[in-house]
């Protein structure tokens, strides 16, 4: 931890808490995520309490310290991207910011402890990236994606640590020093459905939607989005990259059991080298009642699956966690739900 900067007028450890609160950060998600291990409420008796507290939250959250602990300033995050939010509703913009700024952070940690060069995959089309995965893989699935990503540069994780009233997104894009990372928040144990997320923000860097110091954070992603120009392209460029087709439909008689769904999903995926759990999601992409039909397929294929677990033990693995201090080390592995004996933090 480094050096805390004796603050004269600062607030006390209470009115920081109530401060934080209305920030959208309760005190149990303080203190659950945002304070260290040995952290206990006996501490938070001492006489410094709110200025120790503030120096984590400054560390962990990328929080302004002086903002935290100045009665004469209101808490605000310390901003290096400009955000653009996929969203029709201005509301639910201001709504997504705490998730946006919480993942940035741990984008942020990722990248520096991230020792692989980019690789631009910039004007790359769709169809030449499933060429390329397709000469190594059966089909182009979230484990050959995320492979394709740690050849190219470009760190994927999961974050869904959030306080249980945000607002969350499914994706977000942003460039951190010089590496563009993929942040998937969607709590989904689905690998093709995050796989149709992760293809559409890359869709996103190889299109190029994502400007320099910039971040794209996606609220929902939806197959059929007509009024935002580049969530269709992104959506298209998925879809190419994971069917083959930009517009890729499979047809199936209108209702059909899940059982039945699967087992056609696997025959027409040997057909086409595609994932079969990305047919049976297919079969969703238009008409939203046959979602529970799709969902309950796709678990039949993917039994067992936990694709967000499977996306951060990749990275984990990818890390060298020994360029992060020992506090980010425990804050990165609590987030993204890391054993503490494999990271080695």
């Amino acid at each position: 931890m480094g050096v805390i900067k004796i603050v004269t007028n600062s607030i006390d450890i209470s009115t920081l808490y109530d401060r934080l609160n209305k920030l959208g950060l309760s005190p149990d998600f303080v203190r659950q995520n945002g304070l260290p291990e040995w952290w206990t409420e006996e501490c938070e008796t001492l006489p410094d309490a709110s200025i120790t507290v503030a120096t984590y939250l400054a560390q962990r959250f990328n929080l302004e310290f002086k903002s935290l602990i100045d009665p004469n300033f209101e808490p605000v995050f310390q901003q290096s991207n400009q955000t653009r939010y996929k969203t029709q509703n201005t509301d639910v913009s201001k709504q997504l910011n705490l998730a946006s700024f919480l993942a940035l952070r741990i984008a942020e940690l990722v990248v520096y402890a991230y020792p692989q060069e980019y690789q631009t995959i910039e004007g790359i089309t769709a169809d030449k990236i499933r060429t390329y995965i397709l000469n190594q893989n059966q089909t182009v699935s979230l484990r050959s994606l995320l492979s394709f990503c740690q050849a190219h540069g470009i760190p994927v994780v999961h974050f869904a640590n959030f306080p249980k009233t945000v607002k969350k997104f499914y994706g977000m894009v942003t460039r951190c020093a010089t590496n563009p990372v993929v942040v998937l928040s969607l709590r989904d144990p689905s690998p093709s459905r995050l796989a149709f997320i992760l293809a559409h923000e890359l869709g996103h860097i190889a299109l190029k939607h994502l400007e320099k110091q910039e971040t794209i954070s996606d609220e929902e992603i939806k197959t059929h989005d007509l009024q935002d120009a580049q969530e269709s392209e992104a959506n298209e460029f998925a879809a190419e990259l994971i069917l083959g087709e930009p517009d890729k439909i499979y047809y199936f008689p209108r209702y059909m059991k899940a059982e039945v769904l699967a087992n056609r999903a696997n025959e027409k995926a040997i057909l086409d080298q595609v994932d079969p759990g990305a047919i049976a999601w297919n079969y969703s992409w238009y008409e939203k009642k046959h979602f529970p039909i799709a969902r309950k397929a796709a678990k039949i294929l993917e039994k067992g699956a936990n694709a967000p677990m499977l996306i951060n033990e990749q990275l984990n693995q990818q890390l060298n966690w020994e360029r992060l201090s020992d506090d980010n080390q425990e804050y990165l592995t609590l987030s993204l739900k890391l054993d503490e004996t494999i990271t080695g933090g």
